[in-house]
């Protein structure tokens, strides 16, 4: 009777436990939104970003990483993807479903 007693117990924590870890993970794994740039031959600027791809080049390198969507850009981190060397910006917002997923197009690994 005990054993019986014993196993049921088990089997509750274990149905419990389940429950819990099986529940919606929160929105902080959310990824934050990407921009991607690098400089031409001509000492010129060209991003792609959450927003859009630019279709100019830029003299400025802020004004490239704002026109491409990402306005409140963190600290570039040198980045070589997609056959170019460049910079890579975190946008300081989460990613939205519409997005431009940069991750996926220049093989970032990073969250």
């Amino acid at each position: 009777m005990k054993s019986i007693i014993t196993i049921k117990l088990i089997v509750l924590l274990l149905t419990v436990s389940l429950s819990v870890s099986t529940q919606a993970a929160p929105k902080s794994n959310a990824k934050k939104a990407m921009a991607f740039c690098w400089k031409n031959t001509q000492g010129k600027w060209w991003c792609d970003g959450p927003k859009q791809i630019l279709w100019s080049p830029e003299k400025s390198l802020k004004k490239a990483v704002a026109t491409v969507g990402c306005k409140n850009f963190k600290r570039p981190v040198v980045w070589a993807g997609n056959n170019r060397v460049g910079h890579l910006f975190t946008c300081g917002t989460n990613m939205k479903s519409y997005d431009r997923d940069i991750r996926s197009k220049y093989g970032v690994r990073i969250n």
